[in-house]
């Protein structure tokens, strides 16, 4: 749906005058500093309730749909993700700015921004396949055990990415979320296999340490399970690293690795 903000200005005001009558005596609402949150796990509950509010207060021959008033909300919110922290728990969700509602609770934590954040307490580390450590590491599950992922190798996962997305010219289509980065950092991770270090410049630069790779990322582990940092490529050059399991090559040519600053 092609969301109009113009065209659609009954449907914004019938949502803003729904959402207080839906809103109270919800968990998934909060009042805060910064406006009204809305928790993104309830978000199509609220869209729910105020889709039956909206007709409750316009009569049941209004045409309104879920999918109408989802958009409305989403476009009032925007697509930013906040945190909301509840002492050591956090809720994930959007803002509707400069809104709050009389007799809703007021959250004591202030939001914080997903885009620059990622906290130890986001839902997402509750299932125990994963979980951030106080000192900014992280520790990530596999099927070959529990790999220890340093900041810095995290924080060059996202800066190359955000080089990949800028060239291929995607990363204005929705902003992206610490939490989303973590994500494909844990998938790609979990994907990867061990590879042979065939070139001495770089075997010698990380002497001792091994190498995993997929999807164009190498990461270098060292003592077993520390995951020290990592590096994009465009192309993983065979001359310099292959499948461990795969056959005897000789090295022909330097490596076309570009970005492999540790």
């Amino acid at each position: 749906r092609c969301f109009d903000a113009a065209s659609d200005a009954a449907l914004l005001a019938a949502v803003m005058k729904a959402l207080p009558k839906v809103a109270v005596g919800r968990h998934e609402t909060r009042n805060t500093d910064a406006g009204l949150f809305l928790n993104k796990d309830s978000l199509l509950s609220v869209v729910r309730w105020c889709v039956a509010q909206i007709r409750q207060d316009a009569g049941d021959d209004v045409v309104v749909t879920k999918d109408d008033v989802f958009f409305a909300v989403k476009h009032l919110c925007g697509d930013e993700l906040f945190y909301l922290p509840r002492g050591n728990r956090c809720m994930v969700g959007y803002i509707l700015p400069g809104v709050t509602i009389d007799g809703l609770w007021t959250s004591e934590g202030k939001p914080v921004s997903c885009k620059t954040a990622l906290l130890p307490t986001d839902p997402m580390f509750a299932g125990g396949g994963s979980r951030a450590c106080g000192d900014g590491s992280f520790e990530i599950a596999s099927h070959v055990g529990t790999f220890h992922v340093t900041r810095h190798a995290f924080d060059r996962f996202v800066e190359g990415t955000k080089r990949a997305e800028l060239k291929a010219r995607t990363i204005g289509r929705a902003p992206m979320h610490l939490r989303d980065y973590f994500r494909s950092f844990q998938r790609i991770l979990r994907d990867s296999k061990v590879l042979e270090c065939v070139w001495p410049a770089v075997a010698n630069r990380f002497e001792g340490a091994a190498f995993r790779g997929t999807r164009h990322w190498i990461f270098v582990v060292e003592n077993g399970r520390d995951v020290t940092t990592c590096f994009d490529l465009e192309k993983i050059p065979e001359t310099v690293f292959r499948d461990a399991a795969a056959g005897e090559r000789t090295p022909t040519a330097p490596p076309a690795a570009g970005d492999a600053n540790s």
